[in-house]
């Protein structure tokens, strides 16, 4: 009898642990679905200040020309090059239980990141400070560092409306099922790439599509008729 009895209170201990490991777990999940709700965005806007150098002769600055920059007459007298931070990271929260396969992953944060790591303005140094030739060449230079401040801060306000209008990102109570915690991360981070990297490649073109427009051969027709010491 005491055996038998043993047997029962050990049996009612086993499934009232169960219940409560069952309730737990259940508690669990309801604590992180309601503990973050919605998805924190934040921005990481950066813009360089301008450093500006006039020590290099013109072949020196024509080898830091990339494709696609435009030079004056086949001589590179001035450059602007631009270096950029575009991307993201996110931070992720998961539920997993022995009980379902699947795991649930949702968005907790994710912070965008644009802007201009450096922003460095080159003028030849065959050119007097002083000089027509020098003020002239900077003056054009700032132009092309003026296009790149003006996208900038245009940029912003379309990354900000992007991420606010989109309403597909996992957040606690529409997470993402995957079979795996890296698959679920695969899935956010796709989604993440899908809103920002279209910006990005447009931000991109039009960088050199409005930097472009200002080296055209009338421009640097009208650049040489400002001054007679070239």
């Amino acid at each position: 009898m005491n055996r038998f009895l043993s047997f029962w209170g050990a049996l009612v201990l086993f499934l009232g642990a169960f219940v409560g490991f069952l309730a737990h777990e259940r508690g669990q999940v309801q604590a992180q679905e309601t503990a973050a709700p919605g998805v924190t965005v934040l921005y990481d806007f950066k813009f360089a200040q301008p450093a500006y150098r006039y020590d290099l002769n013109d072949d020196q600055i024509g080898s830091l020309k990339s494709d696609g920059q435009s030079t004056e007459d086949g001589r590179v007298l001035g450059l602007t090059v631009a270096d950029f931070d575009l991307g993201s990271s996110y931070r992720v929260d998961y539920h997993h239980s022995w009980l379902d396969s699947n795991y649930s992953v949702w968005l907790n944060e994710v912070t965008v990141q644009f802007g201009y790591k450096a922003l460095t303005v080159y003028v030849t140094n065959r050119y007097d400070p002083n000089s027509c030739a020098f003020k002239t060449t900077l003056s054009h230079e700032n132009d092309h560092v003026n296009i790149h401040r003006d996208l900038y801060l245009k940029y912003q306000l379309i990354l900000r409306q992007a991420m606010a209008d989109n309403p597909t990102l996992p957040d606690a109570d529409h997470p993402y099922l995957a079979s795996s915690l890296d698959e679920g991360k695969a899935q956010i981070e796709g989604r993440i790439s899908a809103i920002l990297d279209p910006i990005f490649q447009q931000f991109r073109q039009e960088v050199a599509d409005d930097q472009g427009s200002l080296d055209t051969p009338d421009n640097y027709y009208t650049l040489h008729n400002q001054c007679s010491d070239w």
